[in-house]
């Protein structure tokens, strides 16, 4: 279990934003962001998911959120209001606009996987 720092990806685009956190294993969450100021924000879940991997994207509205505690968060969800909780690799909007956001892969995951998440966020 670790805290995965989230890195910068160049997009080119002055008005896109885009982070990644990865390689996840079990156990592992982000570190939280600030997208808030980004209203349209898609989520791509990839990479090896060995077995019984699960990731989980998650919000909070918590100024002091800690990544480690569950009670900080809430899943969010796409644009049909499903939870945004994956086996496989997938991209989603992301519904709400929470203050921060967080990946989180279940305990159940294999730890051989090596999953990245990459949110891009619009203005």
């Amino acid at each position: 279990m670790a805290t995965i720092p989230i890195t910068s990806v160049t997009t080119g685009n002055s008005r896109v934003i885009a982070r990644s956190w990865g390689p996840m294993a079990q156990g592992d969450v982000g570190e939280k962001f600030s997208f808030s100021h980004y209203s349209d924000k898609t989520v791509h879940i990839y990479g090896g998911f060995g077995t019984g991997a699960t990731i989980t994207m998650r919000g909070s509205n918590k100024p002091d959120a800690d990544e480690n505690t569950s009670a900080d968060w809430f899943t969010l969800t796409d644009a049909q209001a499903n939870a945004i909780t994956k086996t496989a690799a997938a991209g989603e909007v992301i519904l709400e606009n929470p203050l921060w956001i967080s990946p989180s892969a279940g305990s159940a995951t294999d730890a051989t996987a090596a999953i990245t998440i990459t949110l891009n966020g619009k203005e």
